[in-house]
């Protein structure tokens, strides 16, 4: 006599609460698994091109502004010492 059960096979299969042990299981009873897609793996940058370049613009030009306030105070200074109108203090008595 033949039961129906008997030809679905019995695999083993990690047992989930302990890694050292395995499970008896009818293959019937398993789900199918589906393999995920390929994820693509390569490293991508923290910021995009464009607002790389857009910060790069806005340092540039936060630096040329720092340079041309430096250049016009020492402008500035050398011209009120060629024009002797330093501030000097005035004499004491």
């Amino acid at each position: 006599m033949e039961l129906g059960d008997e030809h679905d096979p019995i695999v083993h299969v990690d047992d989930p609460y302990d890694p050292n042990k395995f499970i008896a299981v009818r293959r019937s009873s398993l789900q199918p698994t589906e393999r995920s897609e390929t994820r693509d793996l390569t490293p991508q940058p923290l910021l995009d091109v464009k607002a790389q370049r857009m910060i790069g613009g806005g340092v540039g030009v936060g630096v040329a502004a720092w340079g041309d306030g430096q250049l016009f105070a020492g402008a500035s200074q050398l011209i009120a010492v060629a024009t002797g109108s330093a501030s000097r203090s005035p004499p004491s008595s």
